[in-house]
């Protein structure tokens, strides 16, 4: 399976694609929202989804979080798109998880919590 991590922050990149290429997982990774959407907009013609997962950081310099999530789903609707975020309210959850996100983890997170999400959409055992 594949993943796309999405963030501006290479810290957070790097440890996304540690922790997913742990679970088995090949990960390519974004800066931008547009690099992402180019990326995923790519490999659309497959006839399934090459990106099984998304992680997409909620603030992001050329997007927010809830419209990258949409794009995404549009393009690829059956990729399962998780966004990681550091703001500490919870007032865009709603929001995220209408545009089609699965879930929210919040940083710092570690790998339990990561694996957890993945869990509930059966991404892992």
């Amino acid at each position: 399976m594949r993943a796309i991590v999405i963030d501006d922050a290479r810290g957070v990149r790097a440890l996304l694609r540690r922790m997913l290429a742990l679970e088995g997982f090949e990960v390519e990774a974004c800066i931008t929202g547009a690099d992402a959407l180019t990326l995923i907009g790519g490999h659309a013609v497959a006839p399934a989804p090459t990106f099984a997962l998304a992680t997409v950081d909620l603030g992001l310099a050329d997007t927010d979080g809830v419209h990258l999530v949409q794009a995404i789903l549009e393009i690829s609707p059956a990729t399962q798109v998780l966004v990681v975020t550091g703001h500490s309210t919870s007032s865009f959850v709603p929001a995220v998880l209408r545009a089609g996100a699965f879930d929210v983890l919040y940083k710092p997170f570690d790998r339990v919590a990561l694996q957890d999400a993945l869990r509930r959409v059966g991404l892992i055992e």
